[in-house]
């Protein structure tokens, strides 16, 4: 081998080693990441998991203003069946918010639906409001059975409302701890 073939190739094997090193060198530390958990035979059965809140018939004109309420109507989420391990549950509603205060459902997508007012909803347990969109304080559950209780309302959006039908639809998902 020639001497300047020698040099070449001692050269790339210096090279190659100072690479194989930086490669090495710029390798980070590791850990680990542990994942826990619990899988329960049941969770609940939800005993009316189609409900219908009858909202009753109400005149635009005992809309005042802005923010009025109508009456509240009573409904809940019954549970039964429920795994003696779990401690609670959270609800998660969903739906279409009201494009004037998002957090409320909106109602009616013709026309001829009603105009300037939208469904509020509570929880009635904790007496608080529940926004559209989110997600409840937890429900503690009794040892086998659980009542979630909600309140909705009509709630006035705008200055005057329009009258039509003011109908809506919302979706919830229980999420257990």
């Amino acid at each position: 081998m020639k001497p300047s073939m020698k040099l070449t190739a001692l050269s790339l094997l210096v090279v190659a080693g100072v690479c194989m090193h930086v490669a090495h060198a710029a390798s980070a530390d590791s850990g680990t990441i542990q994942f826990n958990g619990k899988v329960l035979d049941t969770t609940c059965t939800i005993d009316n998991n189609a409900l219908t809140v009858d909202m009753g018939t109400v005149g635009a004109d005992s809309f005042k203003t802005a923010g009025t309420t109508g009456p509240d109507k009573l409904f809940s989420i019954d549970l039964s069946g429920c795994n003696a391990a779990l401690n609670g549950v959270k609800v998660q509603l969903t739906g279409n918010a009201d494009g004037t205060v998002p957090d409320d459902l909106s109602v009616g997508t013709t026309a001829s639906d009603a105009k300037g007012i939208a469904i509020a909803l509570q929880d009635a347990t904790h007496n608080k409001p529940v926004a559209i969109n989110s997600t409840t304080d937890e429900f503690k559950l009794g040892e086998t059975t659980a009542k979630l209780q909600f309140a909705a309302h009509y709630v006035s959006t705008a200055q005057a409302v329009t009258a039509g039908d003011a109908n809506a639809n919302a979706q919830f998902v229980l999420n257990y701890r």
